[in-house]
């Protein structure tokens, strides 16, 4: 239906109170080829008569029967329905005409009249119609708020952008009201000086101004404001606003120019034309900043009707052309191809075309705005790269929500975990926590990230089919331009092999240190065996004397019995299973080491050991601990190949107290209890190259 009525002729209403007249000028319209869908002798009648056809245009005659004449009647025309209006008059007295003229007709015809006059007054009628249509579709459609204010210093017409800056719901709310309802009170006099110089004909244009919205709050902004001209006499002044209120208070500033026939707004490298529906498309108008885009000014646009098209990059001439040409059938198009500037360099557009169409959906020209997208791009493709890089990282990739729900992870983290995209988006991390790691460390490690730093370390994970997994992570917040954090990164090392294989060393050194253990006891036991031997050979001697063969036994026994405490040592060395940890009296375990070193240093090395008068407990491992104070010791024991002195000390302290320099745990943390064991000796140190097995 929209489509039939778009190729219909004009519609034409006659509001006429002499009936013969009405009937000659409704006979002429349609000799002329206009549709005359009703006549009207009164202006309430007209009224009724375009609520029910809504013609194109209506012609009246200023003077009229009833209550309404026809300047009456033609101004609640051009307030209700926006329909241009023409006079038909026999009277052309000053008076009668200046006051029509207020209600801004489209055209006066004198009687009797000429049918051509006739024709040509409503062609050019309805061309400027049309015109002022097409201009009100491109206010109504920006966000630059557009404002007419009439001679009188009141509101004729604002747009929707224009109530929206100024908080009013409707345009019924400001029409009639004086301007200076919307003025500050500190640039009410610069604003009345603004409207003053507009109506003297010149036109203004302001880098910032103020204005009061309707709920009393103060808004910012730019204008352009010029002259509304009839017949040559400025009748009000009309412009466009630009909100600045954002940008004010952030400390920017905007610049917008409106013109009556369109606004140009220089945000974006961005350039607007038209071009003609027809022939070869050529190019009609394009705005400056072309050349600032391109480096070639408007005017080579335009005078060569090949210009755009023959700088097309080969690869996407065909295409465009093809795509640019489809705008007829599809209305609009966006196509983004590469076109040669005046550096020879091709730099990427986007091109946004519509089709302009009259009121019968007649094609007008072509309309469209450039803009330059070669930096877009350029991002596009290095995202593509970094997506591509991380993607197939060898790290496991996992990207969360400032609340810890996983947004990415990427194709080695499913391999890894077992887990796969799908299982895991909008799940906390936590679904990998094996019960392994010490809470102390996520703690640490979320209190690190939250606060804007890098947190770098192990954690002991579990895979979805229940396996465990090492891990070595770095996570860190991704901050945006304004310094928010909006998501967390973390870039994870598999490193189980790595944990094996340290296991493995680990092992094997503590079997070499094993060698030197059993080296250093092996006389020890030779004289327990020895012991034992010569005893059994006296009880064989003596077996009749009940006093020696109870001595001797009991010499046996305690050999037997000091031979098995060093099999026990032996065997808390070697193993290498994790003990459970228990409630372990350092005191006591100092002085059972010191005990066996004394068996085994030389002779030329002197052991003291001190430990604090109180009962010292910690919680641990007790074959661990003894490990590392027997390494240590053995450790000090070859520093001195020529002698010295060998301490052990077990002190009470305080974290961050007198121990500030000792090396803790991380779960320890500052004023809390602990006992420190030291090992000192007079010897020349650790050879650097066996440094790191000294907590073997």
């Amino acid at each position: 239906m929209a489509a039939i009525q778009s190729i219909l002729p004009p519609r034409i209403i006659v509001v006429e109170d002499e009936s013969i007249t009405a009937l000659d000028i409704q006979r002429q319209l349609v000799t002329l080829g206009y549709v005359v869908p009703a006549t009207a002798s009164t202006g309430e009648q007209a009224i009724d008569r375009i609520e029910e056809f809504h013609p194109d245009l209506v012609l009246m005659d200023i003077v009229l029967q009833g209550t309404m004449d026809g300047v009456e009647t033609a101004e609640l025309i051009r307030s209700r329905f926006r329909i241009p209006v023409i006079y038909l008059t026999a009277f052309s007295d000053n008076a009668t005409l200046r006051r029509a003229g207020i209600t801004e007709p489209f055209g006066f015809i004198l009687k009797p009249f000429e049918e051509r006059d006739l024709h040509t007054t409503i062609e050019m009628a309805l061309y400027k119609h049309g015109m002022e249509k097409r201009f009100r579709s491109i206010v109504e459609g920006t966000e630059a708020g557009y404002f007419r204010i009439g001679g009188d210093g009141r509101f004729e017409a604002v747009n929707a952008a224009w109530l929206k800056m100024h908080g009013y719901a409707s345009e019924d709310e400001i029409v009639g009201q004086h301007f200076s309802v919307t003025q500050v009170e500190s640039d009410l006099e610069g604003a009345k000086n603004v409207v003053e110089r507009v109506i003297g004909g010149e036109a203004v244009s302001s880098g910032e101004f103020t204005r009061r919205r309707k709920d009393g709050s103060v808004g910012y902004h730019s204008f352009s404001v010029q002259p509304v001209l009839h017949h040559g006499t400025v009748v009000g002044l009309e412009g466009f606003m630009i909100d600045m209120t954002e940008s004010k208070l952030a400390g920017e500033a905007l610049r917008a120019i409106g013109e009556r026939q369109g606004l140009l707004v220089r945000l974006l490298p961005m350039a607007f034309y038209t071009a003609r529906t027809t022939g070869n498309m050529a190019t009609t108008w394009i705005s400056e900043q072309v050349q600032q885009i391109t480096g070639f000014s408007p005017h080579e646009f335009t005078d060569d009707a090949m210009f755009w098209s023959k700088r097309l990059h080969p690869d996407d001439k065909v295409r465009v052309l093809a795509e640019y040409t489809s705008v007829l059938q599809k209305r609009s198009v966006a196509t983004e191809y590469r076109w040669r500037c005046a550096d020879g360099t091709y730099r990427w557009f986007m091109d946004l075309i519509a089709l302009a169409c009259d009121d019968r959906g007649e094609p007008l020209e072509i309309i469209g705005t450039w803009l330059d997208s070669t930096e877009r791009k350029k991002t596009e493709d290095q995202l593509r790269q970094l997506s591509r890089a991380v993607e197939q990282s060898p790290a496991s990739v996992v990207i969360t929500d400032v609340a810890g729900s996983i947004v990415y992870v990427n194709r080695k983290f499913t391999q890894v975990s077992g887990y796969s995209f799908e299982d895991v988006v909008g799940k906390n991390p936590s679904i990998l926590k094996s019960g392994l790691t010490p809470p102390e460390t996520y703690q640490h490690l979320w209190k690190t990230i939250s606060s804007g730093g890098e947190w770098q370390g192990e954690m002991q994970n579990k895979k979805k089919n229940g396996d465990l997994y090492w891990e070595y992570a770095s996570i860190s917040p991704i901050i945006d331009p304004e310094g928010h954090t909006t998501h967390f990164l973390a870039v994870k090392e598999d490193m189980t092999d790595q944990k094996q294989l340290e296991q493995q060393l680990r092992q094997a050194q503590k079997m070499e240190s094993m060698g030197t253990l059993v080296g250093g006891i092996s006389h020890d036991f030779n004289n327990i065996l020895n012991n034992i031997l010569g005893f059994v050979f006296q009880l064989r001697k003596y077996s009749d004397d009940p006093m020696k063969v109870a001595k001797y036994t009991d010499t046996i026994e305690k050999s037997a019995t000091r031979g098995a405490e060093l099999a026990n040592q032996l065997l808390s060395f070697v193993r290498h299973n994790k003990e459970e940890v228990e409630q372990v009296e350092v005191g006591a375990l100092v002085a059972e080491v010191a005990g066996l070193l004394r068996e085994t240093l030389p002779k030329n090395i002197i052991l003291d050991y001190k430990v604090d008068g109180q009962s010292l407990f910690v919680l641990g491992g007790r074959g661990e601990l003894y490990q590392v104070l027997l390494n240590l010791s053995l450790n000090a024991r070859d520093a001195m190949p020529e002698g010295g002195r060998l301490v052990i000390e077990a002190a009470r302290g305080i974290v961050g107290g007198e121990f500030n320099s000792a090396v803790v745990a991380s779960s320890l943390s500052q004023g809390q209890q602990c006992v420190q064991i030291r090992v000192s000796d007079s010897g020349t140190g650790i050879p650097e190259d066996i440094r790191d097995k000294i907590f073997d």
